[in-house]
């Protein structure tokens, strides 16, 4: 039998992988090296908007959004429906002020 392991961390994107510089391929390592996890063991998808319930069916416990559009705020760790959320701008985008409000959501995400 074949099964299905949901990854603990899915992170969306709005662009497809291939798109993405180096530069912020790195930045999206440091993120996830600095909560203790890596690219290695996460799930990436390309969507540029998403539903409530397309989250839901995603099956990962931690979701992140980057330049996603989703009817969430913005660098804030929202629990739903059995999983973690936090919604941010674009790699592209993010300053230094969206990095540490990106990071405080985080700390709290990931400290569960």
């Amino acid at each position: 039998e074949l099964y299905a392991i949901p990854a603990s961390v899915t992170i969306l994107i709005n662009k497809p992988w291939e798109s993405i510089s180096e530069e912020h391929k790195t930045l999206l390592g440091k993120i996830l090296g600095s909560v203790k996890t890596s690219l290695a063991s996460t799930r990436i998808v390309n969507r540029a908007s998403i539903t409530m319930d397309e989250l839901t069916a995603l099956g990962s416990r931690k979701i992140l959004l980057f330049g996603t559009q989703a009817q969430l705020n913005s660098y804030e760790h929202i629990q739903a429906q059995g999983f973690s959320i936090i919604r941010a701008d674009e790699l592209e985008g993010l300053d230094d002020a969206k990095k540490k409000s990106l990071w405080l959501a985080l700390k709290t995400m990931f400290a569960a």
